[in-house]
C-alpha cells in the first residue's frame, strides 16, 4: 500500500441520542464530550486529503468512515464531505458507523445508491431493535456490516447475536470493551467468544472471517496485516488528529499549516499493532494474525506496550477456529488468490506484475474475461479498473459488483483462466 493509503475516521460529533455506559466517550474521551465538527473544518479536512492525494497518489485501499458520538446527527455534513471526497478518489470505501436509531428506509437507499457502509453498532441497543435494523438494511440492499461491542451484556447473548445477524449479512465484527481487564472480565470474556465462535462453526454460521473476531485479518494468516499507528487517523471536531479513536495523544491538527497525515504519523511514533515489540509473542503461532492484540489494551492491563494482550490465552485458542472459519469460507466463496494471484503478482499480492497481468488478461479473450469477472470480479476491479487496456464490455460488466474484500462471489474462476494464467 505504500503511503497513499489512508484510514480517515472523523468524529464529526460527540453529541448521542444514546447514553450506553461503556462507551469510551464517556469515560476516555470525556475531554470533548459533546462537541462538533463545523463546516469550516469539514472543509480543512477535505483540503488536507486532497494534499496528501496529490502528494502521495489515490489509493483504492483508502477508506472514510464516520464516528462519534452518533454521526446521523450530522447527516447532512456527512453526505457532504461523502460527496467531496468522491469527487477526489471515487473509489474508496466509505462507511457510517451508527446506533442505527435514525436509520430510516429513505437514509438505507441513499446509502445504497452511493455505496456506503452502514455499520450498525450494537452497543446497549436492544436485540428486538438490532434485529428491525438489519431487516430494514437487508431488504432496501444497502451494505451493512455490523459492529458488536464485546460488553457483559453482549458476551452473555453472542450466540443469539450471531444468530441473528446471520439471517441478514455474514459479515459482523467483533471488539472488546475498552478497559474492561479485571480478572472477572476477562474469565467471562474467554469462555463466551470462544464458546460462540465455536457454535458458528458447529452450526454452518460461516461468517466473512475478515475482522470478524477482534477486527483481525484473518485471511492473511501468513502475512502480517494491522494498520493501528500507521495509516489510521482519527480527527476530533477540533482538528485535533489522533492514532486511536479512544485516545486524545495528538499527532497533530488539521489546522497546522504544515499538517501531512503520513509525516505526522511518522514524527509522533505512537506504539504499533505489533507482535515485533513483544517479547512473549515472538514463538506464538498466532502473531502474525493477533499481532500481540490492541496496544490500547495491553496499556491498560499493564502501564507498557512491550506486553501481550490481556486477552492472550483466548486469541490462542480462539484464532484456530479463525483459521477453520476462513478455510470454510473459502470452499463456498473460491477466488483465485492461491493460484492466479499468486502466479500473477509472483508472490506480492498487493503488488501485481502489471505487464505479466496485462499480457496474461489479453490471452484470455472477451468470452473468458467475462466468466472470470464472475469469480475474479472484486480483484479485478481492484488491480484493472485504472488500467487503460480495459475494454468498455468489460468495465461495464464490474459496474455491478460492490465489496471491500475480493471473497464475495459464489462462482467458481474457470479452470481453462487457471490453465492460462
Amino acid at each position: 500500500m505504500g503511503t497513499k493509503a489512508v484510514w480517515i475516521r472523523p468524529n464529526i460529533t460527540f453529541e448521542c441520542n444514546r447514553h450506553c455506559p461503556h462507551c469510551y466517550v464517556r469515560t476516555v474521551r470525556k475531554d470533548i464530550r459533546g462537541t462538533t465538527m463545523d463546516i469550516n473544518t469539514v472543509d480543512q479536512l477535505i483540503k488536507k486529503y486532497r494534499e496528501h492525494v496529490e502528494k502521495y497518489g489515490s489509493s483504492k485501499y483508502s477508506s472514510l468512515r464516520f464516528l462519534g458520538g452518533e454521526p446521523l446527527l450530522e447527516l447532512e455534513k456527512v453526505k457532504y464531505m461523502i460527496n467531496r471526497f468522491k469527487i477526489i478518489t471515487p473509489d474508496i470505501e466509505f462507511g457510517i458507523f451508527t446506533n442505527s436509531l435514525l436509520v430510516d428506509t429513505k437514509l438505507a437507499e441513499w446509502c445504497r445508491d452511493n455505496k456506503v457502509w452502514i455499520h450498525v453498532s450494537l452497543n446497549d441497543l436492544s436485540f428486538e431493535t438490532y434485529n428491525e435494523k438489519l431487516k430494514l438494511l437487508y431488504d432496501v440492499g444497502c451494505p451493512s456490516h455490523p459492529y458488536v461491542v464485546l460488553t457483559e451484556r453482549n458476551l452473555n447473548h453472542l450466540k443469539e447475536i450471531f444468530a441473528i445477524t446471520w439471517k441478514f449479512t455474514d459479515r459482523c465484527q467483533t471488539k472488546h470493551e475498552y478497559g474492561k481487564i479485571d480478572d472477572k472480565s476477562l474469565t467471562l470474556y474467554d469462555e463466551k467468544v470462544y464458546e460462540a465462535v465455536k457454535y458458528c462453526l458447529d452450526t454452518d454460521k460461516i461468517f466473512n472471517p475478515q475482522f470478524f473476531y477482534e477486527q483481525m485479518p484473518v485471511y492473511w494468516i501468513k502475512e502480517f496485516r494491522h494498520m493501528c499507528g500507521t495509516r489510521y487517523f482519527v480527527i476530533d471536531p477540533n482538528g485535533s488528529v489522533a492514532w486511536c479513536f479512544c485516545r486524545n495523544d495528538s499527532i497533530g491538527n488539521i489546522w497546522d499549516e504544515d499538517f501531512d497525515f503520513i509525516e505526522n504519523m511518522k514524527k509522533f511514533n505512537p506504539p504499533e499493532f505489533h507482535y515485533k515489540m513483544v517479547p512473549e509473542c515472538q514463538d506464538c503461532e498466532v502473531k502474525l494474525i493477533c499481532g500481540g492484540g490492541c496496544p490500547i489494551q495491553r496499556h491498560y492491563k499493564w502501564g507498557r506496550y512491550d506486553k501481550p494482550t490481556p486477552f492472550c490465552e483466548t486469541n490462542k485458542k480462539t484464532l484456530p477456529l479463525m483459521i477453520e472459519m476462513r478455510d470454510r469460507w473459502l470452499v463456498d466463496n473460491p477466488h483465485p488468490y492461491p493460484e492466479l494471484i499468486g502466479t500473477l503478482c509472483a508472490g506480492e499480492p498487493t503488488k501485481p506484475n502489471r505487464s505479466m497481468v496485462k499480457k496474461w488478461w489479453n490471452s484470455i479473450g472477451l468470452e473468458m474475461q467475462q466468466k472470470v469477472s464472475k469469480s475474479a470480479g472484486l480483484f479485478m476491479w481492484f488491480h484493472f479498473k485504472k488500467f487503460e487496456y480495459l475494454t468498455k464490455d468489460y468495465q461495464e460488466a464490474l459496474e455491478g459488483y460492490y465489496a471491500r474484500e475480493v471473497w464475495v462471489d459464489p462462482y467458481e474462476l474457470p479452470q481453462e483462466a487457471k490453465e492460462m494464467a
